[in-house]
């Protein structure tokens, strides 16, 4: 068995660079404290290490792959799980092929987020997340299907080939995110309480439009925000509205004391759900952050600091 240059260039255009970027936390800090920063690996340094191994650049793959290690870095196996399975013969190996594509779509996220704040200090938001989110995908080659582009129409966001996607930010807060989702005036509201059952079924009505929920979390600390993205499958019990006990949810002060307000569940794993009328009967959830910790697919740490470029620069440096 035998690796080509040409089959290496579609192994190594892009990912092993990418992979050598390693920036859970990408802050001045953390690069500090590291004894070595990890060399980028170019299409340039790959011929030229075919040709130091053989004339042809040809080689077997069990010595290609120990020689490889040993040039570049060891440190290869802390970013692929399965480094063996990366040098895989088989264009059809769906372990290794989906392992590829969130190794591009963990930098491709630390990269954009890192790129927004070289241009702005507020915190990414809402309708620009899906712009995010969108790009973070089409740079890994996720076809984008069909995105709302801002619109407030309930249910998927960003439709792409790996799948349906409802859009979601939310602010740390303590150990919980506060995650707002839809607005139900048609079922509920201060004129008319509605009934759980009809609730309940409006919710699974507009749920059935996407498959998960793509969460981009962010702790804003002194001059930097530390992001994290979540993909959650819709069907997971936190995010089901099914799952709670609901109850009704009664004014405790003020003109509304002893008047019914909305709806609440009671806690359910340390969660719960609320629907207020006064916030025209908008469903919300209260997660512990501990219990998705699973569906994290990354996080970076953006120094404000490092925001010294302005929309007048970029354009000079661009198209000047």
């Amino acid at each position: 068995m035998s690796v080509s240059s040409k089959k290496l260039d579609k192994y190594i255009d892009g990912d092993f660079s990418r992979e050598l970027e390693k920036s859970c936390k990408v802050s001045k800090e953390s690069l500090d404290e590291k004894e070595e920063i990890l060399p980028e690996i170019s299409s340039k340094d790959i011929e030229k290490f075919n040709d130091t191994l053989s004339d042809n650049g040809y080689c077997d793959i069990k010595e290609y792959k120990k020689h490889f290690l040993k040039y570049f870095n060891t440190h290869l196996k802390e970013y692929y799980d399965d480094f063996e399975g990366y040098f895989s013969d088989s264009d059809s190996d769906e372990k290794s092929c989906k392992e590829k594509k969130n190794i591009e779509l963990k930098l491709n996220f630390k990269k954009a987020l890192i790129g927004y704040h070289m241009v702005n200090k507020n915190s990414l938001k809402e309708a620009q997340w899906e712009e995010i989110n969108s790009q973070i995908l089409t740079k890994s080659n996720c076809t984008i299907l069909e995105e709302a582009n801002g619109s407030h129409k309930s249910g998927c966001d960003l439709k792409s080939c790996i799948g349906k996607f409802s859009n979601k930010t939310t602010k740390q807060a303590g150990e919980y995110y506060n995650i707002s989702s839809y607005r139900l005036t048609t079922v509920c509201s201060e004129n008319n309480i509605g009934t759980i059952s009809d609730i309940l079924d409006e919710i699974n009505k507009r749920d059935t439009t996407f498959e998960s929920y793509s969460i981009l979390a962010r702790d804003e600390l002194e001059n930097k925000i530390n992001y994290k993205w979540y993909l959650i499958p819709k069907s997971t019990d936190l995010f089901n509205p099914k799952k709670y006990n609901w109850k009704k949810k009664i004014g405790k002060r003020g003109r509304n004391k002893g008047k019914q307000i909305g709806w609440e569940t009671d806690i359910f794993n340390d969660c719960q759900m609320d629907i207020r009328f006064s916030m025209s009967s908008q469903l919300w959830l209260k997660i512990n952050i501990s219990k998705i910790k699973k569906y994290i697919i990354t996080e970076v740490c953006c120094e404000l600091a490092n925001n010294n470029m302005d929309y007048v620069d970029l354009y000079n440096k661009l198209l000047s």
